[in-house]
């Protein structure tokens, strides 16, 4: 079984496109995406699942996964992380690192300091990813891809990589017993 909390990691942060911030249920399969990677898995592979209402609203995403797109089934290593997340993060500018921060009031405008909130801009770490610098590469391939997806990745069951149909498409992988996912590219890597 796999840990819903792991699942949820792949779902958007973004608020500003909420029908992608949990995990749906779509045919039996759990989806959830934030643009960047998708992952689905069968519903029984999935411990404790609170199924969100689709309403129509979520795209036809299964066409992602058809193989007119070019997926080959060539397995390869999994990505090689370049360097930790530590290396390539920075200190939160609005909490200077201290994780959380005063909040300006809406009914008198001014920060209040004697009142602390967690940090929502850096999550209450003190620290920014730079997602763009923190990379992974395949075997064979210039294409860059997000350190963090691959880490959130490694975190599923059995994990397989298969090679990418060409420098701008994503990167199958497959999970569990029938989870499968893609995962975008970000670019070249830079010598």
């Amino acid at each position: 079984m796999i840990p819903i909390e792991i699942i949820n990691l792949f779902a958007s942060k973004d608020m500003d496109r909420l029908i992608l911030t949990k995990p749906r249920l779509v045919d039996g399969m759990i989806v959830a995406t934030d643009g960047r990677v998708m992952i689905e898995v069968p519903d029984i592979e999935v411990n404790f699942f609170d199924p969100a209402p689709i309403d129509g609203k979520f795209p036809n995403y299964r066409i992602m996964f058809t193989p007119e797109l070019g997926h080959e089934a060539v397995p390869i290593r999994a990505p090689v992380i370049q360097g930790t997340r530590e290396e390539h993060s920075h200190e939160c500018e609005i909490c200077a690192g201290t994780k959380t921060h005063g909040f300006s009031c809406e009914v008198c405008d001014h920060m209040h300091e004697n009142h602390m909130v967690g940090c929502d801009d850096c999550g209450g770490t003190g620290k920014i990813l730079d997602y763009f610098a923190w990379r992974a590469t395949c075997e064979g391939s210039e294409t860059g891809l997000g350190g963090l997806y691959v880490e959130m990745i490694q975190q599923l069951p059995n994990v397989r990589w298969f090679k990418s149909a060409g420098e701008s498409s994503p990167y199958p992988f497959t999970f569990g017993d029938n989870g499968r996912g893609l995962l975008m590219p970000i670019g070249k890597v830079k010598p």
